[in-house]
């Protein structure tokens, strides 16, 4: 917002950039280094920045707007730390009563579990509550929030996805891959953190093993064109992240956006775009423990229809 961008300038040290505000043309912000969350003492660094997270007019003097989209390609991911953290809170999870979902029976007591991280074998090793047990995970970092402000200037908690992106806790929001998602406000106020060293399917506990991670990263702005949906792509696949209560629901978001992308693709009509996708795509689910849960859609490019 216009105090904190304010508040940043005569602050921020050389070392990381230059911030000037105009308060007809936004932010305009240099960085050689930037910080989400607290300012690198458990957040994560930024070496590329550009347009959003403040109101700003770094590519080219144009800002976002409506209607457009940014397209956000991660270059690198690695964990900061040497170890991660996981854990269990009475009331939240797959697999327990909360106020919507109510249940008979005791609660499970609060527990965490710390991870030391293997950096030459990319595992990360925990033991059991009691100290008998030991498991390894293998490690594979991506970030559980990456978003968009919401539409309609509506304000939602971090803990919240949606087409706007936000708490999408999806394990393809990896180095390697562009995730493109709608503006809904000028600037788009692109935001992101939430650090996962490894998750698996479903996140049922609610909570994988998060720590605090160094990105690189690069933030396009594509002009004109809208993504209702959150949609990932890499050189050899795209995904659809749908969100919503029930699962099914979520899942149907995603594969209605497939649907229509692979018609725009290969030219299909929409009843044969639905069977394409029925016989071709993969829908694993990402997350089923928050306020609207997440199912990825994806799909090999290289299996597109061809013409005859």
């Amino acid at each position: 917002n216009v105090a904190s961008i304010a508040g940043l300038k005569g602050h921020l040290p050389t070392s990381l950039g230059t911030v000037a505000y105009n308060t007809s043309k936004g932010a305009v912000i240099t960085l050689t280094k930037a910080l989400a969350g607290e300012w690198g003492q458990h957040g994560i660094t930024v070496n590329a920045l550009a347009p959003g997270w403040f109101p700003s007019r770094m590519t080219r003097g144009t800002l976002a707007e409506h209607g457009d989209t940014i397209a956000v390609k991660i270059l690198r991911l690695e964990p900061a730390r040497s170890y991660a953290v996981s854990a269990f809170s009475p009331g939240f999870g797959a697999l327990v009563g909360n106020d919507q979902t109510a249940m008979l029976g005791t609660e499970l007591p609060e527990a965490t579990w710390r991870y030391e991280l293997d950096p030459v074998r990319k595992m990360a090793r925990t033991s059991s509550g009691d100290g008998k047990h030991w498991w390894e995970v293998p490690s594979a970092p991506f970030l559980g929030c990456l978003g968009v402000a919401p539409a309609d200037g509506e304000v939602r908690s971090t803990t919240v996805p949606g087409a706007f992106g936000g708490n999408m806790d999806c394990p393809e929001v990896r180095a390697g891959n562009t995730i493109y998602i709608g503006v809904n406000v000028p600037g788009a106020l692109v935001s992101f953190g939430d650090g996962h060293y490894a998750m698996g399917d479903g996140e049922i506990i609610g909570g994988a093993i998060e720590g605090a991670m160094n990105v690189d990263l690069t933030v396009t702005l594509v002009k004109g064109i809208a993504t209702p949906v959150p949609r990932i792509e890499n050189d050899t696949q795209v995904m659809f992240v749908g969100f919503g209560r029930p699962l099914e629901d979520a899942a149907r978001v995603a594969f209605k956006a497939m649907i229509g992308w692979v018609q725009a693709a290969s030219g299909l009509s929409e009843v044969d775009a639905y069977q394409f996708v029925s016989q071709n795509a993969k829908a694993p689910i990402i997350q089923m423990v928050d306020p609207e849960y997440t199912v990825l859609v994806k799909l090999e490019k290289g299996r597109l229809p061809r013409l005859r």
